[in-house]
């Protein structure tokens, strides 16, 4: 039954595929991707890169699977490599963890064709969680996963993003982790490559993080923020503290500059952890 389905979808796709591809400009064509990968075929999509197990940190063979309107064996491979090509570099939004970093850029099919997302991707998002236990951080596979991004070739239209959990600035791990990033993103910087470091919700005391109240029945409203980090790379960890100090020092709130000089100091006290 599954095969005698797969040969009708073959019969009634792949004509309407290759009139597209043949008739239709590059915009219109784009169009007709756009409207294929509704939200749901995205969420699916970008659940694979994100949410993706630790078995593919050293595999060689992970290969994302597409929706069926990407795939060859149904539209063929012109259409079918339009619409993986326009999914990397328009409409994912995926952040890849660390850990599987290597194994993505290194993977070299998608669906069923031959194609290479590190040559694609116009934007690169990668996670760096928090772990419980401190001594538990994986350092090694950090860096590990990080310098294969010194093997991708420098594009105007490509962004790398590194994105540390908010629960980093409490720990030891910051900076170890931040130590780490150093000399990878002061080489991708002097080839030329747009990187950001973020802490995310970075410098955020807890009671703007939709804690509950006693007798509110209902979370308080919390802004979504990410601090750029970079400036750390430029200087010393104590002229970091300086610019952090200066920065808090402006701000109006009282509360909120109380916190955050909390956080602070939670900062200085990792140092010497």
């Amino acid at each position: 039954m599954r095969e005698s389905a797969n040969e009708c979808a073959t019969l009634l796709c792949t004509p309407i595929a290759n009139a597209i591809c043949q008739f239709l400009p590059a915009e219109l064509r784009n169009q007709v991707y756009d409207h294929l990968w509704d939200p749901l075929a995205i969420d699916l999509t970008d659940e694979q890169i994100s949410r993706s197990s630790q078995e593919h940190s050293l595999s060689t063979d992970w290969v994302l699977k597409l929706p069926f309107f990407a795939d060859a064996s149904f539209v063929g491979e012109h259409f079918s490599r339009e619409a993986a090509i326009y999914f990397l570099r328009v409409l994912t939004d995926s952040e890849v963890d660390y850990g599987v970093l290597q194994a993505y850029l290194r993977m070299k099919s998608v669906g069923n064709m031959d194609l290479r997302p590190g040559e694609i991707i116009r934007r690169l998002r990668i996670d760096v969680p928090y772990r419980t236990n401190p001594c538990s951080f994986a350092y090694a596979d950090l860096k590990r996963n990080l310098e294969s991004l010194l093997d991708l070739s420098v594009r105007n239209d490509l962004t790398v993003e590194v994105f540390l959990d908010r629960e980093l600035q409490f720990s030891r791990n910051f900076f170890h982790i931040m130590d780490i990033i150093k000399p990878i993103y002061q080489t991708l910087v002097e080839k030329g490559m747009t990187i950001k470091v973020l802490g995310y919700r970075f410098f955020t005391p807890d009671w703007r993080q939709g804690v509950y109240d006693i007798g509110r029945p209902e979370p308080k409203q919390h802004c979504t923020t990410a601090e750029i980090l970079n400036c750390y790379f430029d200087g010393t960890t104590e002229e970091w503290f300086a610019i952090k100090d200066a920065e808090i020092a402006t701000l109006k709130n009282p509360r909120r500059r109380e916190k955050c000089y909390q956080v602070r100091a939670a900062q200085e006290r990792a140092t010497i952890c």
